[in-house]
């Protein structure tokens, strides 16, 4: 996929680099260095619509508060694009 290396996310007023870690015709991987975030792209066509998507996975351990017992947690947030081929509309 044609994007960018390194990619930039700011995060809580951090930005953080997320060099190329994966890549194929349709898809791309960045990740951060310790593994905390990481950012999914996709391009998917068929026969009528090219759907697009991007995936930011985030997480985050804590020192212990209650509700966590130090366990990882985490915050995906996706977005999805559909695009039909023959028109370009993404509004059918």
């Amino acid at each position: 996929m044609a994007i960018a290396d390194p990619q930039s996310v700011t995060i809580g007023g951090v930005a953080n680099s997320l060099p190329r870690t994966g890549s194929g015709d349709n898809h791309g991987v960045f990740t951060k260095d310790d593994r905390t975030v990481a950012l999914k792209v996709t391009h998917s066509p068929n026969k009528t619509r090219v759907r697009r998507s991007v995936r930011l996975d985030f997480s985050k351990i804590a020192a212990d508060p209650p509700a966590c017992r130090g366990k990882p947690r985490s915050i995906d947030v996706g977005f999805c694009q559909h695009r039909c081929t023959t028109c370009g509309s993404d509004r059918h």
